[in-house]
């Protein structure tokens, strides 16, 4: 079908957005990581000490990007179940206009 008939192109366009916000995520949270990583390796020259707070950041940064993406998916499903609910009206509607002009 032809998204400009079919309505998809704003779902294209917020797909295109989500994707843009997704990867900037990723790419700053592993940068920060990174950082990090090479700050905690100047500041404690114990490897363990250096992976204890490793795996501390990375579960802190790791938790806050995937409750942004998963928000983000929450908000894409509750609009398709709308748009769901609203053709299936819309077909009601047809189908019962059909039955009373019978």
């Amino acid at each position: 079908m032809n998204n400009a008939t079919d309505g998809s192109s704003g779902a294209d366009e917020l797909d295109r957005d989500e994707l843009r916000y997704t990867m900037l995520i990723t790419i700053v949270s592993l940068g920060v990581l990174a950082g990090l990583f090479v700050a905690s390796m100047i500041r404690w020259k114990n490897a363990s000490d250096v992976a204890d707070a490793m795996t501390v950041i990375a579960g802190v940064i790791g938790t806050l990007a995937g409750v942004h993406i998963g928000s983000r998916g929450r908000t894409r499903a509750e609009a398709e179940r709308r748009r769901a609910e609203a053709a299936l009206r819309d077909h009601l509607r047809a189908a019962s206009q059909t039955i009373k002009e019978r």
